[in-house]
């Protein structure tokens, strides 16, 4: 007969189940309230565009159609939906700024947030300047947020369906359907147009900058993601593509190999295409470096995001 040893519990062995009790008890989930307004953004028009003030959280600028076919940015200020003013309407216009002729496809506030620029159908930029800021949304919405035309950026012969802003504000890459990329310099004693940056075989549907500015991020619907860099760091006519992410290789199941294999057994390998192409429906292509310049993710389809390595 096997010995049995009885051994006391310590204090902390003592003490498990009722840590355990109290984790599971169940935790008083707060109570949310969500409403869907319907909101007349463009006067029943559609709305292509819209970005919040990195700054300045309540005040947010919508691009799109108006009821006149003309295109249109309004300014608005999204109010506070707790407490008293829960009843409030969820958004206070602020201000219409007339300056396209036809749709507006995107638009960006600039980092600093004193400028916001705005593109189309027409493929032309209109930067917007900030004349008066207001402290608060109560002082916006009296009229003391003010925005004006500053100039028009044209490079571009078609759509222009995105735009980046440099961290900097000094410069600002566009991307359009007629297959080209073009940055522009903002300040006002400088050429409006820097580059123009070409090598896509489709619609140049993407653009970003990288934290520190040493490179561009296109991306395309003909299935490829390019990394431009400029020698002089000033992109003028030596931006170029210093590396272009279009397949990557993948082991399939004859790669592994089975126990007892030899080792210079050749490992076999297939290369798939990393992006979608033209003859897929997908969302918006927007490639998004990350902050410490390692990564980017660049968009597979409308649900996934591929990471991929810098291989400068």
């Amino acid at each position: 007969m096997a010995d049995v040893m009885v051994v006391e519990p310590s204090g902390a062995e003592q003490r498990l189940p009722q840590v355990v009790e109290e984790a599971a008890a169940p935790r008083e989930v707060p109570r949310v309230t969500v409403r869907t307004p319907q909101i007349h953004w463009h006067g029943k028009s559609p709305v292509f565009a819209i970005d919040f003030h990195p700054h300045f959280g309540p005040l947010c600028a919508t691009g799109g159609l108006e009821p006149d076919g003309t295109g249109g940015v309004h300014l608005w200020i999204v109010n506070d939906s707790t407490g008293e003013s829960a009843e409030k309407a969820p958004v206070s216009f602020v201000q219409d700024l007339q300056g396209h002729e036809k749709a507006v496809n995107c638009l960006r506030f600039c980092p600093k947030g004193d400028l916001l620029a705005s593109a189309g159908v027409e493929g032309c930029v209109v930067i917007w300047r900030r004349t008066h800021v207001a402290p608060s949304p109560a002082a916006a919405l009296a009229g003391h947020e003010k925005w004006e035309y500053m100039t028009m950026l044209r490079a571009q012969t078609l759509d222009v369906v995105d735009l980046s802003w440099s961290p900097s504000c000094t410069q600002l890459a566009t991307a359009s359907v007629d297959n080209t990329a073009a940055v522009f310099n903002i300040a006002p004693n400088k050429d409006k147009v820097a580059a123009s940056i070409r090598g896509h075989d489709h619609f140049a549907l993407g653009v970003a900058w990288d934290p520190k500015e040493e490179y561009i991020l296109t991306v395309s619907s003909d299935g490829s993601c390019r990394f431009h860099t400029s020698k002089s760091g000033r992109w003028k006519a030596d931006a170029r593509a210093a590396h272009i992410a279009c397949k990557m290789e993948f082991p399939n199941k004859k790669s592994i190999k089975p126990p007892g294999a030899a080792e210079g057994e050749a490992k076999v390998s297939k290369e798939f295409k990393m992006f979608l192409d033209d003859s897929m429906a997908g969302g918006a292509l927007t490639p998004t470096p990350a902050l410490r310049q390692a990564r980017c993710r660049a968009p597979v389809d409308s649900s996934a995001r591929l990471r991929l390595r810098y291989l400068l």
